[in-house]
C-alpha cells in the first residue's frame, strides 16, 4: 500500500539492473523504492529541479546502510540536532548536507 502523498509509477528495467538492485536491497536492508527514490531525487537536483521533488534528502535506512550506523542511532542523532533532516510521510529524511558532514566525520 502506497503511504499519503505517494503515487504509483510502473517502469520497466533491464534485468541485470533488477538483479543487481535486488542483490544490493538484500546486502543492505534497503528497500528497492527507497533506492528508486533516491535515485529520483538526484536527477531532479542535477537538472535543477529539485524542488519539485517533495522528497528532498536522504532516507534514514538509506544513510543507515552508507555509514554502518544504526537506525536508532541516527534518529537519536537527529534529535540532538547532531544531523539535520525531517519527517516526510512518516519517515526521516535526513539533509543531504548534514549527511556529508556526517561522512566526514565517520569515514
Amino acid at each position: 500500500m502506497a503511504e499519503r502523498g505517494m503515487v504509483l509509477l510502473t517502469t520497466y528495467i533491464r534485468r541485470e539492473q533488477r538483479e543487481a538492485l535486488q542483490r544490493l536491497s538484500r546486502r543492505t536492508r534497503v528497500r528497492q523504492s527507497e533506492y528508486i527514490r533516491e535515485a529520483i531525487d538526484d536527477l531532479l537536483a542535477k537538472y535543477g529541479e529539485a524542488e519539485a521533488s517533495a522528497e528532498a534528502g536522504v532516507e534514514l535506512a538509506v544513510v543507515a546502510a552508507q555509514t554502518g550506523l544504526s537506525a536508532r542511532t541516527l534518529r537519536r542523532y537527529l534529535r540532538e540536532g547532531r544531523l539535520k533532516g525531517e519527517k516526510v510521510g512518516g519517515r526521516w529524511r535526513v539533509d543531504a548536507a548534514s549527511l556529508e558532514r556526517l561522512l566526514g566525520k565517520v569515514t
